[in-house]
């Protein structure tokens, strides 16, 4: 090639360059005068474009990143400004952005991390320090906030809001007498404060900060009084009402705590912060119409509909009511005029839950443009109709786009699980977990599974992490009680019974996993001794759980008068709530009034509608009647409101075998042992029912059930399976176990007479063969007598 066409192309080349670096440059600015004109919605997809060009272009991803946290989808922007932040230019800037990209839509515990590079470069960059405060607050690393307070008042002396802050790390790191300085000082700050509007802004804080330091300091009566003063000084204040509703109801004054609530809101009717705190607690005592009604009046008479609308859906999504959320959703749609891409992906979400499967790829047309968001629900559609490797798949490809999404890695996690693949599971809802420790949903389940595989100290350990970034959630601290004291870890259930001890209204949940933990060895009378002394308000709401198990404990000992009467006094006391309606049915129909009970029942249903409980308890009924059909029909009910609780299908199964109904039973062992493989007895059962026509899924399922604690039934189960395939060492290896654990079982010795036969060794068939056979019935007794018969006819 000569010169002069190594001229010529190196001309085209830097021609080319130039008009590429034009374009580029032209498209820059175009996006950024959108974005300057507050059209972050419209400069997505642009830029996505420009992104699958040079994915690596760190002014690309900061505009991006800017474009997603600018539209509400702060989880979505984590990826682009993470590598905006790792070029230099853009260090500072897309730190900040990123920080506070994490702390709206990731972990606490990252967003420091990214505050720090920002502070390496700028070590007195103020926002950066108060970004990072604010991270090491709510990750509970109040040490580190410490230290960011006393470098924000070195660079700015009169940073109020660092000094409130202060106050608040050294009160839960419980150093009273520091807090009570720093208290001490903000007061006189204030106090001091000439400009009076700033002053006014500054007193409610400073009086709810002097309650709770009341409280803290070991003076509940002073704190009560300090309360009620700040109450009545500053009764429309929403920080103040909340607070004074969370001391009032940790000293059991919950008509005082409503009182406080009402007064607030009758001041600012249409103010969300106001209305919410009444609207769950009238949901919570059991007043949900009255709860709703307000919710819809504040929706007609908002300035805001769509976020009223919003806050509505979510109310019902938290609720488990997913077709009310789905309706609230989309009316919230309906009123915007170009609605949001991630609402759209919520209300797809919620179609699914709500089974309007046909509806929902009409909205998925909407999120083309959106590959991440389509591969996660187009995964929760398929888990939700039953095809799981479907699901995997669409999961997989979206774990391509971002591999530690949360979601993305505990929806894979279930789509293990229903195909069998528990070590996959596992691991899916380890690294769910281990990408956000504070993903309720991926701990807990992942706690199931462990709990099941009998490896405890490994589920305590995700419990205990989740609890550092959610410390005043009661459900996991209560499983950390339950398991720790089945594994005689003290360590792990002292932690636990302090941290609920701080968390008000607690000390009936506490009461009744201690009760349940006393009945597992000394039986209902040690259970129910334990409620007796107790000292609980059974009439209180918040102590209902309780009360249930506490009548089932009087109920099983036959007390069934004292039973009645604590059921009777609780749903007088407050008859609008669900659980006290139905304990009294419980009660009444336990007493043999079933009319009565049925119709507490009907009242405990029209308060709650799908009340899963309550319709498992009208099912019992009916299986009293003789009314299968309805039976299982209130069950279904009772399983899609509560799709966690495997028993209600499960009894439906039962029934369902009872009827002679054995192909119903088996499709629906089929769904359940997918959706709930750590469901022992369901593997079992479909282990036996498939045996002939499918053996080696039939082995998988007995294994399943052995490794789910299944007991010593799973390894008789076992056995059974590997004698019908020929493998009569591993059976008697199974069996034997299953002996040890309980030695009188006819059915387990005549299962190890088959596995001797079977090895040809008659007189070991015999010995075990006589020893069923001394048991007056058992359902392999007529089997047992032919094989008997045929050993001694034998020579």
């Amino acid at each position: 090639m000569t010169v002069r066409r190594l001229l010529l192309l190196l001309i085209l080349a830097l021609s080319a360059l130039s008009c590429a670096e034009e374009t580029r440059e032209s498209r820059i600015e175009a996006i950024q005068q959108m974005q300057a004109n507050d059209q972050y919605r419209q400069s997505v997809q642009v830029l996505r474009e420009m992104l699958r060009e040079t994915p690596d272009d760190p002014e690309i991803n900061h505009l991006y990143g800017l474009s997603l946290l600018s539209t509400g989808r702060p989880s979505l922007a984590v990826w682009s400004l993470r590598k905006a932040a790792n070029h230099e230019d853009f260090a500072v800037q897309d730190g900040l952005l990123l920080t506070k990209a994490l702390m709206r839509g990731g972990s606490a515990e990252d967003a420091v991390k990214a505050a720090n590079q920002v502070i390496a470069y700028e070590p007195e960059n103020m926002e950066a320090l108060q970004l990072r405060l604010d991270a090491n607050l709510t990750a509970m690393r109040n040490d580190d906030a410490l230290a960011d307070i006393d470098l924000i008042l070195e660079i700015d002396p009169d940073n109020l809001e660092s000094r409130i802050a202060r106050i608040r790390a050294l009160l839960t790191l419980d150093r009273v007498e520091d807090g009570a300085a720093a208290i001490e000082e903000v007061n006189a700050i204030v106090e001091s404060m000439e400009d009076e509007e700033q002053r006014s802004l500054w007193l409610p804080r400073v009086c709810g900060g002097s309650a709770s330091f009341a409280a803290e300091r070991g003076d509940p009566d002073g704190a009560e009084e300090v309360w009620n003063d700040c109450v009545t000084d500053f009764p429309e204040e929403v920080m103040i009402a909340n607070a004074a509703v969370e001391f009032f109801d940790s000293r059991g004054e919950y008509s005082r705590s409503l009182e406080i609530m009402r007064k607030a809101h009758e001041l600012r009717p249409s103010h969300l912060p106001t209305v919410m705190p009444l609207v769950n607690r009238l949901a919570a005592t059991g007043r949900t119409q009255e709860a709703e009604d307000l919710l819809n009046s504040t929706a007609e008479e908002s300035q805001n509909q769509i976020r009223v609308w919003l806050t509505i859906a979510n109310y019902h999504e938290e609720r488990n009511e997913p077709k009310k959320a789905r309706d609230a959703l989309f009316l919230a749609l309906s009123t915007m005029e170009k609605a949001p891409v991630d609402l759209i992906g919520a209300y797809a979400d919620l179609l699914i839950r709500a089974g309007d499967y046909e509806k929902v790829e009409a909205v998925f047309a909407d999120l083309q443009d959106e590959p991440l968001m389509l591969n996660l629900l187009r995964g929760r559609l398929y888990l939700a109709t039953g095809n799981p490797e479907k699901a995997l798949a669409n999961l997989e490809e979206g774990l391509r786009l971002w591999p530690s999404n949360t979601a993305a890695r505990f929806l894979a996690g279930q789509a293990a699980e229903q195909q069998g693949d528990f070590n996959r599971a596992l691991q899916e809802y380890m690294e769910s977990h281990r990408a956000d420790h504070s993903n309720k949903e991926a701990v807990m389940r992942l706690t199931t599974l462990l709990e099941g595989m009998g490896r405890g100290d490994e589920a305590l350990q995700a419990l205990n992490r989740y609890n550092q970034k959610k410390p005043t959630d009661p459900t996991p601290l209560l499983a950390i009680l339950r398991i720790s004291n089945r594994y005689n870890n003290e360590q792990s259930f002292n932690y636990a019974m302090e941290r609920l001890s701080k968390i008000p209204r607690q000390q009936g949940a506490i009461t009744t996993e201690l009760a349940r933990i006393r009945a597992e060895g000394g039986g209902p009378i040690m259970g129910a001794a334990m409620f007796e002394r107790s000292g609980l308000d059974f009439t209180l709401p918040a102590n209902s759980l309780a009360l249930d198990q506490w009548v089932t404990y009087l109920i099983e000992l036959k007390r069934l008068r004292k039973a009645l009467n604590l059921a009777r006094t609780s749903a007088t006391a407050v008859p609008q709530f669900p659980s006290f309606q139905e304990i009294k049915g419980k009660a009444l129909i336990a007493s043999g009034a079933h009319e009565q009970g049925v119709k507490a029942l009907k009242k405990a249903l029209s308060l709650s509608p799908e009340r899963a409980s309550t319709l498992a308890l009208l099912a019992q009924e009916q299986v009293r009647l003789g009314q299968a059909a309805e039976a299982i029909a209130l069950y279904d009910r009772a399983t899609l409101s509560e799709p966690d609780e495997p028993d209600y299908p499960w009894r439906a199964i039962l029934l369902a075998l009872d009827e002679g109904q054995t192909e119903n039973a088996q499709s629906r062992l089929e769904t359940l042992t997918k959706r709930h493989g750590e469901f022992a007895k369901a593997n079992q059962q479909l282990a036996l029912m498939i045996l002939n026509e499918e053996p080696d899924r039939s082995l998988e399922l007995a294994t399943r059930a052995v490794r789910f604690r299944g007991g010593p039934d799973a390894l008789t189960t076992l056995g059974q399976v590997q004698v019908q395939r020929g493998e009569y060492q591993k059976a008697l290896k199974a069996l034997r176990r299953s002996l040890n654990t309980r030695p009188n079982s006819p059915s387990t010795s005549y299962w190890m007479a088959m596995a001797h036969s079977g090895m040809g060794d008659s007189a070991a068939a015999r010995k075990e063969l006589s020893q069923a056979l001394e048991s007056p019935s058992f359902p392999e007794q007529e089997a047992a007598k032919k094989q008997w018969a045929q050993l001694e006819a034998s020579p």
